[in-house]
């Protein structure tokens, strides 16, 4: 059987953000996942952080909605 894919989550910016603030905003929130604190903070919850490029988690997201728009068609979902 596949290992289950883990929860991933994120924080997004609204399309057509500045490209200054994204990085800015990058920046910090990688610094913080940095800190002991904070990456004990996630492990009493059960998480591990994961910082990133924007870029890598942007492609992420491509591969996901790509797979399951896949599964979604083959079954006949439909919006409702």
């Amino acid at each position: 059987m596949p290992k289950p894919r883990p929860r991933l989550d994120a924080l997004l910016a609204p399309a057509g953000t500045p490209r200054a603030i994204i990085e800015r905003f990058n920046k910090e929130l990688n610094a913080v996942l940095a800190t002991e604190e904070v990456r004990q903070r996630l492990a009493l919850e059960g998480g591990e952080p994961i910082p990133g490029a924007p870029e890598a988690y942007a492609a992420d997201i491509d591969r996901e909605e790509m797979k399951w728009s896949k599964l979604v068609t083959a079954i006949g979902r439909r919006e409702e």
